[in-house]
């Protein structure tokens, strides 16, 4: 056996020290303000599986997945296989060189291409003839590739490959030892140093491989990422799961102030995702974002935080600061630039959350289940249970444990040595007693198998459990104690809170650290808690059995009286003029108050007839008390002492509109997907409205002190920034991919004239907008430009209806040369600039100009032949009518022909008209058989007298004089 090296015990040693300081030193928690907004795909192409190795975004911003099948492709619209050679490991792209997307493969390197007709296809570099002979033999998977200036560096564990990037020819190629592979790559600038299994780091020059002696120590290391971590430094990462700065010369340590959550969960990748952060990718922890500069951790993204699964194949960083992650359950794409985001993954809360409320530095959310609200992890004992990796990856385990009962003799030196002698097997002894009993047990354990590695790890004991949990719950929602009810609304005033639910009225105060609620309302199904606004101590309380005045006084809620003749339920409440207007099961109820007291008088119904339950809603708009029914928005008329209908309101009132009424001072409706304010409809666009658009099923909206957005959506919790800004939209553009026509055949994008056996009177074309915020709600729009089109001097820009099909068809268009325009608007309301596409359609045959010309020779020539028959006599004058007789009849039924397609197109194919074209025609034919008729005997008698004249002069100059005469 060999000796194990000197430097590899002082690595064991080196990684064990840290360990153990790990349990000396606490983890570091960092301050948690939310976790990042997710958005997971799952690719719904068949036969695909989620193993995606690299990430790369191509040109026009369409993403691309090395996927085990082929180059995977998302253009925002449409999923596609891009099939290579062999299976891709590898991608990808500089802007500032070239922007192509390199590919490696399986012994196969190449990069993507886009054809003519739209199509992207692989085209290889390395099944070049010249590069076959360079190569010569197989390098095995190209797992990395570097771009440098002039030259693209392929790696494998067999083969470093060096490529020109304007020839695409190899210019040098290092092969392993057959012994020793190569163990990683590294580019200190553009000087490249190769990782040799056993012999650590070399630069490489020329045809040399220079050995970097201080790297000697970490040569059992392999080398997985790196990239250069300033100017002088590259950082790199090793399968040990430490991070090391190499300038070049020396190697060193790279510690950040979480390295113990990446070295428990296998660090295995890094990459910068800005200026100053470093995201570090893990193989059972998900993702750790941290400030370069030794610092804090800014973000863990996990399974625990709304990950769905925390091994990490693959990330990537697009145009827009946002991180793709690939891991085994598909695709997610985490957007750190998106001001929005999620509380819902803080671990214990339960039920679906309903409304959310912030006060001071606490932050309320009411569920199904009561109201929790979030406090900070100081004792692992405060989440040990609520860590969603274990009951992920458990896994049960049967122990057995063997007892064994020994009863000694009196002899204790006897007994001495007899217990020296007695073997493992048991010996039978007379002057011992054994006794030998077995016991089983079953337990959950976790672990797990990294498919990544392909071997197993067990996770975790009881240090990293600790780790990953306080990494991963940095708070904790806790419960409101003494409610346990399905809560709808709270309403916070002096040192407490208003919170109402299905089985009552409570108010919830802080007491010892802890916050608890007692009833106030007992056994009621309240809906809506209304503060007064001429007395903020008074607050009046809908009921599924009527109406309640609660005051508050002494820093306690107390009921003071009842509306006794009204039991109606009560859905919303409004104060306008002395008086409460109140919004019910299809009637709305006035209720008069005591000004003075605030206690209630008298009131009055005004039902409304419908066929079907309606709970109204309440609201003051603009000053004034408006009820919302799905048949319109009505206030009172004084005058007419009813309800009417009002006009102003009317376009935010359908069958469909959304009203959220909970907070004062707001009342947001969703008209057309769009949210709008209005309690006061002449204010401005709330500003932080565009924002609302990235949700689709809004259930509440709250709006802090400091102008925050809480949104309730799909029963999950978001926040949206006051300070957020949309980004330019410079980055959203939209593009024609391709074009076909009705066969389904691809067309050229570039210089396309289309003919009339290849358009088929219809051709499509495919629209593509990579922009992936909420990328379902993004609408086409487009207007075709006839640039024939004379008849006026400046054309009418006349754009089509918004719609979210991406494809735009033409079932039929005429011969000539067109521009399409098309633009796109995203989820935020904002409009790509306009992209044009300049195409021609070719006419058929018989609409050529030289088709028409022979067209009317031919007519001309039928016309001069019926011309010269009717001049040679009655003879052939029945010849000279018929010919003529054809000739219109062919005429007619060619412009018939010509105009048929315009006539299908206007009319969609309706016979009717094609009807009234022929028996136009045939009514047509007799007046002009009668009128061809006349002329030709009238050239007849023409002819005939003109012959009887000419015969006269001849017999007249015949005719003998005499000289008298």
């Amino acid at each position: 056996m060999n000796p194990t090296p000197i430097y590899l015990n002082f690595y064991r040693f080196y990684t064990t020290l840290f360990a153990l300081l790990w349990l000396v030193t606490g983890y570091t928690l960092q301050a948690q303000h939310g976790d990042l907004y997710l958005t997971n795909y799952k690719v719904p192409i068949k036969n695909v599986d989620h193993q995606n190795r690299a990430i790369a975004q191509g040109t026009n911003n369409v993403m691309y997945f090395a996927n085990t099948k082929g180059v995977l492709s998302y253009d925002g619209v449409v999923w596609g296989m891009i099939p290579t050679r062999n299976t891709p490991y590898s991608l990808s792209i500089k802007i500032k060189y070239d922007n192509i997307v390199y590919v490696g493969c399986r012994n196969n390197f190449g990069y993507l291409t886009r054809d003519k007709l739209g199509r992207e296809t692989y085209k290889s570099i390395s099944d070049r003839k010249a590069n076959l002979k360079v190569l010569g033999r197989i390098f095995g998977e190209v797992n990395r590739i570097v771009q440098k200036k002039k030259h693209i560096y392929f790696y494998s564990h067999k083969a470093l490959i060096k490529v020109n990037r304007k020839t695409l020819n190899i210019e040098k190629v290092w092969f392993t030892h057959k012994e020793r592979q190569f163990a990683g790559i590294l580019f200190l600038n553009d000087t490249p140093y190769i990782q040799i299994k056993a012999k650590g780091l070399h630069r490489i020059a020329g045809d040399k491989l220079i050995p970097i002696g201080s790297s000697k120590m970490y040569a059992y290391l392999d080398i997985h990422d790196s990239f250069m971590y300033n100017n002088e430094q590259a950082l790199f990462i090793a399968s040990n799961s430490w991070s090391y700065l190499f300038d070049g010369k020396k190697i060193k340590l790279y510690i950040p102030r979480d390295y113990k959550y990446l070295l428990s969960n296998l660090m295995r990748g890094a990459l910068r995702v800005g200026n100053k952060d470093i995201a570090f990718s893990t193989l059972s922890g998900g993702v750790l974002v941290a400030e370069q500069n030794y610092g804090k951790t800014k973000r863990i993204i996990n399974y625990q935080t709304g990950l769905p699964d925390d091994e990490v194949l693959a990330m990537y960083k697009d145009r827009l600061g946002a991180l793709w992650i690939c891991h085994s359950y598909g695709i997610t794409r985490a957007d750190a630039r998106l001001p929005v985001k999620s509380y819902s993954s803080y671990a214990g809360i339960d039920g679906n959350v309903t409304s959310s409320l912030k006060r001071g530095d606490s932050l309320f959310v009411s569920t199904s289940e009561g109201v929790f609200y979030l406090n900070k992890v100081s004792r692992f004992e405060q989440v040990a249970s609520l860590i969603k990796k274990e009951a992920k990856y458990l896994r049960t385990i049967k122990k057995t444990e063997r007892v064994v009962t020994i009863t000694e003799p009196k002899d204790r030196r006897e007994t001495k040595l007899r217990i020296y002698r007695h073997s493992e097997e048991g010996e039978k002894d007379v002057k011992r007693k054994i006794e030998v009993k077995e016991t089983s047990k079953t337990e959950e354990t976790p672990s797990r198998v990294i498919s990544y590695e392909k071997s197993s790890i067990r996770l975790p004991n009881e240090d990293i459990r600790k780790i990953y949990a306080m990494a991963s719950i940095p708070y904790i929602y806790k419960k409101v104690t003494g409610l346990h009810a399905k809560c709808r609304q709270m309403y916070p005033y002096g040192k407490g809170m208003l919170i109402a639910s299905n089985i009552g009225l409570y108010a919830a105060f802080t007491e010892k650290d802890e916050v608890a609620a007692s009833p106030v309302i007992k056994d009621e199904y309240v809906h809506f808690i209304y503060q007064s606004p001429s007395n903020k101590n008074w607050f009046y309380i809908g009921t599924e059995h009527g109406l309640h005045f609660v005051v508050y006084k002494n820093g306690r809620f107390k009921t003071q009286s009842t509306l006794q003749d009204m039991t109606d339920l009560v859905y919303s409440i409004v104060e306008h003029s002395n008086g409460l207007w109140l919004g019910s099961e299809n009637q709305v109820l006035r209720v008069n108050l005591d000004p003075k007291t605030g206690m209630f008088n008298s009131f009055k119904r005004f039902p409304f007839a419908n066929s079907y339950s309606e709970n109204i809603a309440a609201r003051l708009i603009d000053g004034e008390p408006a009820f919302f029914l799905s048949s319109g928005i009505y206030s009172y008329d004084a005058k007419k002492k009813r309800l009417i209908q009002k006009t102003a309101l009317q376009k935010y009132a359908n069958t469909e509109t959304k009203v959220l009424y909970h907070q004062p001072g707001y009342t947001w409706v969703e008209t057309k997907n769009l949210w709008t304010n209005i309690t006061n409809t002449k204010a401005g666009k709330f500003r932080l409205a565009q924002f609302l658009e990235l949700f689709d099923d809004v259930q509440d909206i709250y709006i802090d002190k400091v102008k925050n957005i809480w949104v309730v959506n799909n029963n999950e919790l978001f926040k949206i920034d006051a300070q957020a800004k949309l980004d330019d939209r410079k980055y959203f553009k939209v593009f024609i991919k391709n074009v076909r026509n009705k066969k389904g055949k691809f067309l050229p994008l570039k210089d396309l004239v289309v003919k009339h056996t290849d358009n088929t009177l219809s051709f499509t074309f495919q629209l593509a907008s990579p922009f992936f915020r909420n990328e379902d709600n993004t609408v086409y729009q487009y207007w075709l430009e006839d640039l024939e089109d004379r008849s006026k001097k400046k054309k009418k820009v006349d754009w089509s209806a918004w719609n979210k099909r991406a494809i735009i068809s033409f079932p039929f268009l005429p011969s000539g040369q067109y521009k399409l325009h098309v633009r796109a608007k995203n989820t935020f309301g904002q409009t790509s600039q306009d992209q044009a596409f300049v195409f021609q359609v070719k006419p058929p045959f018989w609409q050529t100009s030289w088709f028409y010309a022979s067209q009317t020779l031919f007519f001309l020539g039928l016309l001069l032949l019926s011309l010269l028959f009717s001049r040679k006599g009655t003879k052939y004058a029945r010849v000279s009518y018929v010919l003529t007789f054809v000739t219109i009849i062919t005429f007619f039924e060619f412009i018939m022909l010509t105009f048929e397609p315009y006539v299908d197109n206007a009319s969609n194919n309706v016979p009717v008209f094609k009807l009234g074209m022929n028996i136009l025609l045939a009514l047509s034919l007799a007046p002009i058989e009668m009128l061809l008729r006349r002329m030709i005997l009238k050239k007849k008698e023409s002819s005939r007298e003109a012959a009887k004249r000419v015969a006269e002069r001849k017999a007249d100059k015949q005719k003998p004089t005499s000289r008298s005469e």
